[in-house]
C-alpha cells in the first residue's frame, strides 16, 4: 500500500513539473486546466481587450500579452499574484492599472514600444522587479519614487526622451545592465560610481561631453558605449584610463 502510495505521489509530482514547462496559447483552453496552467501566450492575436476570467489562473508565473491592440488591463488582472513575468510590449497602453500592485512577486515587466508619456506610477510599487523594460514610449523624467525598486538588475529606457540621469541612480545597487541611449542627457552622475556591479552601460546618442571620475570604481565593466555624443579627444582619453584594461568602449 505504501510502494502505491509513493507512486502515485511521484506520478502527481511528475505530471506537475511538467504543466510548468507545458504554454498555452489559448485562453479558454487554459481555464479548462485552470489549475495546472504556469505559462499563457497571447502575444500577436490582435486582441484589443482581456476577459476578466484571466484572474482564474491563479497559478501562473508567466504571461506574454504582447504585439496585441491593447490600451488596458482588467481587474482581474491583480488576482495573478503568482505572477513573475509580464511581457505587454508592442501594444497601446498610455498607463498602467492600478490594479498591478497586486503583483507583489513580479520580477519582470516589459513595457517596451507602448504609448506612454509619464513613468507609470504604479511600477514604483513592485518591489521585486529585477527587469523593467520601457524602451521606446516618452519619459522624460524619472520620479524619486522610482528608487523604491532597488531590486532591477536590468533596467531599459532607450529612446524615451530622458532629459536627466538623477542622482538617485546610485541607490541601484544590483544594476547590472543599463541602457538609456537616444535620449536627451547631458550629464551622467557621480553617484554612478557606486554600481559596482554593472557589466553594460549604452549611452550612445545623447548630449554628453564627459564621464565623472567615479566611473574608475567599476570594475565590473565589460562593454561601454558612447557613440554619437559630444566627447572630445581629452575627455575619450581620460575614460579609457579610469576604466578596467579589458572594457569595451565605443566611441
Amino acid at each position: 500500500m505504501k510502494k502505491i502510495i509513493i507512486l502515485i505521489l511521484l506520478v502527481s509530482q511528475n505530471l506537475i513539473f511538467s504543466q510548468k514547462d507545458k504554454m498555452y496559447n489559448s485562453l479558454e483552453n487554459a481555464l479548462e486546466n485552470k489549475d495546472l496552467v504556469y505559462k499563457l501566450d497571447l502575444s500577436k492575436q490582435k486582441l484589443s481587450d482581456i476577459p476578466e476570467s484571466i484572474g482564474k489562473l491563479k497559478n501562473l508565473t508567466h504571461l506574454n500579452l504582447s504585439r496585441n491592440d491593447l490600451t488596458t488591463l482588467p481587474d482581474g488582472i491583480s488576482k495573478l499574484s503568482n505572477l513573475i513575468e509580464l511581457n505587454l510590449c508592442f501594444n497601446s497602453f498610455t498607463d498602467m492599472t492600478s490594479s498591478l500592485r497586486a503583483l507583489i512577486h513580479l520580477e519582470s515587466l516589459n513595457l517596451n514600444s507602448n504609448k506612454l508619456t509619464k513613468f507609470p506610477e504604479v511600477v514604483n510599487e513592485l518591489h521585486n522587479l529585477t527587469s523593467l523594460d520601457l524602451n521606446y514610449n516618452k519619459i522624460t523624467e524619472l520620479p524619486n519614487t522610482f528608487r523604491n525598486l532597488t531590486k532591477l538588475e536590468y533596467l531599459y529606457l532607450t529612446n524615451v526622451q530622458l532629459k536627466r540621469l538623477p542622482e538617485f541612480i546610485g541607490d541601484f545597487s544590483s544594476l547590472k545592465n543599463l541602457f538609456i541611449g537616444n535620449n536627451q542627457i547631458t550629464k551622467v552622475p557621480e553617484s554612478i560610481g557606486k554600481l559596482m556591479d554593472l557589466n553594460t552601460i549604452y549611452l550612445n546618442d545623447n548630449s554628453i561631453k564627459e564621464l565623472p571620475e567615479s566611473i574608475s570604481n567599476l570594475n565590473n565593466l565589460f562593454k561601454l558605449l558612447l557613440y554619437n555624443n559630444k566627447i572630445d579627444e581629452v575627455n575619450k582619453i581620460k575614460i579609457k584610463s579610469l576604466l578596467p584594461s579589458n572594457c569595451i568602449i565605443k566611441f
